[in-house]
């Protein structure tokens, strides 16, 4: 998010370097994006082992013939998901032990304890690496034909997996607060409905829900596509200056990142739209098992698009000295 805020900076300020004290908002906004990058290893393996976490969950819940060869076929990839997470959870918790907490009169100024925020977050990285560690032990514990200990670490697994993405959404929740522009907080609305509705579906038992996990669920896709309207309107609204000044600056590089940013934005409240499609739609009753894989896996696509569009957005604003 940084890059989008320097894009935004160089584009109004041409030529010109900003020396004014930080004010502790910025001093807290900086401080979140460098949590966020010291974790983001973690986050990227997390994302890309979960749907194969939940997979192995529906499998466990099957009662057909074939379970245990569908398992046997999983622990492999299973596997080597744990190991790449545990690689990942080193190099996150080293990069957290050297991060400095927050000017302690910026923390005043915000009640906020940054501290207690790096030992939080340490516990977020740990608890998504035991996730996947207890997922492991479930194809284990099938294989093995052990269904009493299966269920046990299935019921643990789903509490880890809550735990660790309830560390994202409280840095989330954080940077979103310093946020200087409401384009930047409907950004961060969009990746909350995103995480909450994720998190909704991995602590439920889908198998045994009532209901609930329907109206949970269709109450994030109305968030969502919230977000999707105020990030368009919000953006239309606060890039009315910026875009006079690139159309009376007739820079090339400044042009680039304001179609970039254009095309990058609108990509974000389409998929924001998307997730309301997946959601609002959701009937009444108990949801199947494969229906909520089928949200978990669309999710994780839906968000390395918008990461990629954020990364144009950033390869834009580079061009822009």
């Amino acid at each position: 998010m940084r890059i989008l805020l320097l894009a935004v900076a160089l584009a109004c300020a041409p030529g010109i370097a900003m020396a004014q004290q930080a004010t502790p908002l910025q001093q807290m906004g900086a401080w979140a994006q460098k949590l966020s990058a010291a974790q983001q290893p973690i986050v990227a393996r997390y994302q890309q082992c979960a749907p194969l976490a939940q997979q192995m969950i529906a499998v466990m819940q099957s009662e057909d013939a074939g379970r245990r060869e569908r398992a046997l076929q999983l622990m492999p990839p299973m596997r080597q998901c744990v190991a790449d997470m545990h690689a990942a959870v080193v190099q996150a918790r080293d990069a957290i032990a050297a991060m400095p907490p927050m000017p302690h009169q910026a923390e005043l100024d915000l009640h906020i304890d940054s501290k207690d925020l790096l030992t939080r977050t340490a516990a977020a990285n740990d608890g998504m690496a035991k996730s996947l560690e207890q997922s492991l032990g479930i194809i284990e514990a099938v294989v093995a034909g052990d269904e009493a200990l299966a269920r046990t670490k299935v019921a643990e697994a789903r509490q880890s997996a809550g735990s660790a993405l309830d560390g994202q959404i409280i840095l989330f929740e954080t940077m979103r607060q310093s946020m200087p522009m409401q384009t930047h907080k409907s950004m961060f609305d969009v990746r909350l409905a995103m995480y909450h509705a994720m998190r909704a579906i991995i602590v439920t038992d889908v198998e045994n829900d009532d209901g609930q996990l329907s109206v949970t669920l269709r109450g994030y896709g109305a968030d969502a596509r919230l977000a999707a309207v105020q990030l368009r309107a919000n953006w239309k609204r606060e890039s009315t200056s910026l875009r006079a000044m690139v159309l009376r600056l007739n820079d090339q590089a400044r042009t680039r990142m304001m179609v970039s940013m254009d095309r990058a934005f609108e990509t974000i409240a389409e998929t924001s739209d998307e997730m309301a499609e997946a959601l609002e739609p959701l009937p009444n009753g108990p949801i199947k098992p494969a229906t909520a894989i089928g949200i978990l896996n669309q999710f994780a696509a839906l968000e390395v698009r918008m990461l990629a569009s954020i990364n144009e957005m950033g390869a834009a604003a580079r061009q822009v000295q």
